[in-house]
């Protein structure tokens, strides 16, 4: 079977990443956390397990690490929906 122009046509999705380098963690509010693997032909996307736990109950979308607080010991996971102010703290369990 032959590639058609569509299959052979660049797919994006917006996302936001970490800019460390050689990271290919990324994350959108539908997808939670993932990382991307280039292979030859497309990329392949792969969860981060253990990552993707919480959800914002008002949109059903997965949260996001936004921040630390009191040192290292809690963590506050927001919701990636613009103008959703919901947000959870948790403490780390190391």
């Amino acid at each position: 079977m032959e590639a058609t122009p569509a299959d052979k046509e660049l797919q994006t999705l917006p996302s936001y990443h970490c800019n460390f380098e050689g990271c290919s963690v990324r994350y959108d509010a539908g997808n939670g956390y993932y990382t991307v693997v280039n292979t030859p032909d497309q990329p392949y996307v792969i969860e981060e397990p253990g990552v993707n736990l919480l959800q914002c109950p008002r949109h059903g979308t997965w949260l996001y690490r936004a921040e630390n607080r009191r040192g290292d010991s809690h963590i506050v996971w927001r919701c990636g929906i613009e103008e959703c102010d919901f947000a959870r703290a948790d403490t780390l369990r190391i």
